[in-house]
């Protein structure tokens, strides 16, 4: 496939020919741009997930839809974010303007999964787009939940530096605090301390972070 090989000459090729064949006036009706395989994967979805970056710009040029989902639910957006990290492809993808940077897939969102990942530089593009810093997965975990269990301390800071709630419960009441205490990183432990964090906060189990520490 042209778009799996990240090959801008030949998706040219390929999307001029169907222009002319089909006298289209438009290229949001080209059928070949947005089609999707056996996975509903649109050849945009494709080059984002295999971070052609080229190949991904060429496509929007040509109006791919970003807002399409795959037969699991990702769109484009999704798979630059949790599979390439690629910072360009994401800022192509939000600059269009047809996506939310809190879009949903299986209840997670792009900065629950960039903050996981600690993609900082993505991070930062979707809170510039105003992806929401308090933004909650279908479990609740906040983004800065996301980056105090995964030992993300960049990621954690740049949320601090947004106002992330340093105290959000999740769906157990489980806090950042939390998430660093099972973890075990004490640098993100003292990020959160000095952000605030409620030492006695309590988890549905009773549990405060000091249980989940020792």
């Amino acid at each position: 496939m042209a778009a799996a090989g990240g090959s801008t000459n030949i998706i040219q090729l390929i999307l001029s020919n169907s222009i002319v064949k089909s006298e289209l006036r438009s290229t949001e009706d080209l059928s070949t741009l947005d089609q999707g395989d056996n996975k509903l994967q649109t050849p945009l979805i494709i080059a984002a997930s295999m971070g052609h970056v080229e190949a991904t710009k060429l496509l929007l040029q040509y109006s791919a839809k970003v807002s399409i989902q795959d037969d699991a639910g990702k769109t484009a957006l999704h798979y630059a974010v949790l599979i390439a990290g690629q910072l360009l492809i994401v800022q192509y993808l939000l600059r269009e303007k047809r996506i939310s940077p809190d879009s949903e897939w299986q209840g997670l969102r792009p900065l629950c999964q960039a903050s996981a990942k600690g993609h900082i530089e993505v991070v930062r593009a979707l809170l510039r787009s105003r992806a929401s810093v308090g933004i909650a997965d279908e479990q609740r975990k906040t983004p800065l939940h996301h980056a105090a269990e995964n030992g993300m301390y960049t990621v954690a800071k740049t949320l601090l530096f947004q106002d992330a709630n340093v105290n959000a419960p999740d769906m157990n009441r489980e806090t950042p605090l939390h998430s660093a205490a099972k973890s075990g990183n004490t640098s993100m432990i003292e990020l959160l301390l000095e952000s605030k964090a409620n030492v006695e906060a309590c988890s549905r189990t009773k549990e405060t972070p000091l249980h989940l520490a020792v």
